[in-house]
């Protein structure tokens, strides 16, 4: 019988994700491995070669949909202050993952596969499909201007996405007031006619 792993899989990724993070691709397998509190041997025995643990500890994490849409607001009054607090869990989410981006995109052997399997757990977590029937629901309400929910959705998580990544690649601190102005001109455009023209 083998013996049992006592360090996880998850627990090495996730120091190799903050040293990956810290040093960039100056880290060691050296580094790595003594944050994990394993040998060089057991790396690479887990991993193979210091790219593909690069690779994997730098994957970003899925979303979490149903805490990131959180509960739909009960009528149009509340659907400002429900898409501005949205945006702040998107905003949140995006800021984690920037920079797991950053060092990905900037990694040597990065290609147009890595690029699609950085963004897949994204596309497979049906972000964009979920938020897209969120607003077609909204839309049917009357609570948003009437439109194709996944293009209303596709617009709010690139102007969120950006300004997340912005932030990464400009190394500016968090700008609220920013963000919420941002916000506050999607919904200018997403408000139904009646109360797009009281902002």
């Amino acid at each position: 019988m083998g013996r049992t792993r006592t360090v996880a899989d998850e627990d090495i990724l996730e120091a190799a994700r903050k040293v990956f993070l810290d040093r960039g691709q100056l880290a060691t397998t050296r580094e790595i491995a003594a944050t994990a509190g394993i040998s060089q041997a057991v790396l690479y025995q887990r991993f193979g070669s210091k790219d593909d643990l690069f690779f994997a500890a730098m994957a970003p994490p899925p979303p979490n949909v149903e805490t990131l849409l959180g509960k739909p607001p009960l009528g149009a009054r509340e659907t400002e202050s429900y898409l501005i607090a949205l945006a702040e869990r998107l905003f949140e989410y995006f800021e984690t993952v920037a920079p797991l981006f950053v060092q990905l995109a900037t990694h040597t052997a990065f290609d147009s596969e890595h690029l699609a399997n950085a963004h897949r757990p994204v596309v497979d977590s049906g972000l964009l499909e979920s938020l897209g029937k969120r607003l077609d629901q909204l839309a049917a309400a009357d609570c948003v201007r009437a439109g194709d929910g996944n293009a209303m959705a596709q617009l709010l998580i690139s102007v969120i996405h950006s300004e997340a990544l912005s932030s990464v690649l400009l190394k500016t601190a968090p700008d609220a007031g920013r963000r919420r102005e941002m916000i506050r001109l999607v919904w200018r455009g997403l408000s139904p006619a009646d109360t797009g023209q009281q902002r």
